[in-house]
């Protein structure tokens, strides 16, 4: 039992058009499901990933936020992996489209670029995997601002069973997987850095993934067996989840591997259609009258 890697983040930012051409247009990610923010229904949350959409793959966004700042109790940035070799070929791209970039650097031994979105949102690409091509392969890692660095890493060694693989003067690396892609975390030590505000351009949580809804009640109850309050499961329709604030202050998620994207759209039309869940089916006229447009890239209008 434990997590099996990184199952998708989620960030919050301003504009839904400006997000959806940056993710799809400039990074190549595909709009795997256009929905709504099941808390806040009147606005969109945004699905980005594969083909398949597949977890470890997926960053998600909540749009229609002023501007954040980033700092302790957040995630500070998210790394997509990359094929190796092709670094220099998506500098020249972010040049092409004003995205500010800078590098490429080494970082635990792999070539990083490192570059923001439209709301200033720190992200990397890590050369990584495959040996030909140049598209996103999907998620590499995620670097947490923690309040308290070691009590989070003991959370992620007790409650994850996470293992530490390197370590440097202000950060710790664990795999919070035996293998496979999705799997690193990075706990950083900002000393004297002030407390993150949310907003757009920060990172709302990040979620890791379980295999079923029987081992998402497991690690619920060593989420609890910590004392830390968890969510009761959450039906997030696409997957099961629960939620809880660790003892940084960064917010987790544990979601579950299934019933996937092709649910409720087919899996070779996903995000072309405003999916809802079905506690807001009833509402869809007047939600349809609320969501701003949204143009996608084939020119295709939604909701």
């Amino acid at each position: 039992m434990g997590v099996h890697g990184i199952h998708h983040v989620t960030a919050l930012c301003g504009d839904p058009q400006r997000n959806h051409d940056f993710y799809t247009g400039v990074l190549g990610l595909r709009l795997v499901k256009a929905t709504v923010n099941y808390d806040h229904s009147e606005g969109w949350h945004l699905y980005y990933g594969d083909a398949a959409g597949t977890p470890g793959s997926i960053i998600t966004f909540c749009p229609g936020y002023g501007a954040g700042s980033a700092g302790l109790g957040q995630l500070g940035s998210t790394s997509f992996a990359v094929p190796a070799g092709s670094l220099a070929w998506w500098q020249e791209r972010f040049e092409s489209h004003g995205v500010p970039s800078f590098g490429p650097e080494e970082d635990y031994e792999a070539p990083v670029l490192h570059f923001v979105d439209p709301d200033d949102m720190p992200l990397e690409l890590v050369e990584s995997g495959e040996t030909s091509g140049t598209a996103i392969l999907g998620l590499h890692s995620v670097k947490l601002f923690s309040r308290d660095p070691m009590q989070t890493f003991a959370l992620m060694r007790e409650v994850f069973d996470s293992r530490e693989i390197d370590a440097q003067s202000d950060q710790i690396r664990l795999s919070v997987s035996a293998g496979g892609p999705a799997r690193l975390v990075d706990i950083v030590a900002k000393h004297g850095a002030a407390a993150g505000r949310p907003g757009a351009g920060t990172y709302h949580h990040v979620a890791f993934r379980v295999s079923d809804p029987d081992e998402l009640v497991a690690m619920a109850e060593r989420v609890k067996a910590l004392g830390l309050h968890a969510t009761e499961i959450k039906d997030r329709t696409y997957f099961q989840s629960v939620y809880f604030r660790e003892p940084g202050g960064i917010l987790f998620e544990l979601a579950t591997d299934g019933p996937g994207f092709a649910v409720n759209e087919p899996a070779d039309s996903l995000g072309t259609h405003l999916c809802l869940p079905s506690q807001f089916e009833d509402q869809r006229a007047a939600l349809v009258g609320l969501l701003p447009p949204l143009q996608l890239q084939n020119g295709q209008k939604l909701p």
